[in-house]
């Protein structure tokens, strides 16, 4: 008998926590457009893993993506981001900006861009992004510049790496 309630229960979404994502992962992909002087970034997060990340440092309720989002959502994942994700251009901070973001089934996407300077040598990046919440999150990284293409796998406890134009 149980066993046929929880299966409803599956079947119908009442128990969402029984099949929740048992990784931690995010990827964002950062391109470099030289015509427009700019990086291009897209950060791709499991969006409850974002929503408990940011209730857990004082954040309200956001419910990011169910039609009842609450009204600072943007600018209160826009500072999170700012935090967690840092771009050094040969040896100077660059700042973001905040896009948008755009909700996929179970993931968030958020859009950054960051302006560069002419002839860019390298790239330091660091990656925080939901480090503070699981032990064994993942930070892809992917860097694309013209057709040259490098990647990164961050976590935890290596959160910093370098790529090169």
């Amino acid at each position: 008998m149980r066993l046929a309630v929880l299966c409803i229960l599956l079947l119908s979404g009442g128990l969402s926590w029984a099949v929740m994502h048992e990784y931690h992962v995010c990827i964002t992909r950062i391109d470099h457009r030289a015509q427009t002087g700019t990086l291009e970034v897209t950060v791709k997060v499991f969006t409850d893993d974002l929503e408990r990340s940011l209730e857990r440092m004082g954040a309200p309720r956001l419910r990011i993506g169910d039609g009842t989002e609450h009204p600072q959502t943007d600018s209160i994942v826009s500072a999170y981001l700012g935090n967690r994700l840092k771009l050094e251009l040969d040896g100077q901070a660059l700042p973001p900006r905040f896009l948008g973001k755009e909700v996929e089934l179970d993931a968030t996407w958020c859009y950054l861009e960051f302006r560069v300077p002419p002839s860019p040598k390298e790239l330091k990046i660091s990656n925080k992004i939901l480090t503070e919440l699981f032990g064994d999150q993942s930070n892809m990284v992917h860097f694309h510049a013209g057709s040259k293409q490098q990647s990164l796998l961050m976590d935890a406890d290596q959160t910093q790496g370098t790529v090169y134009f």
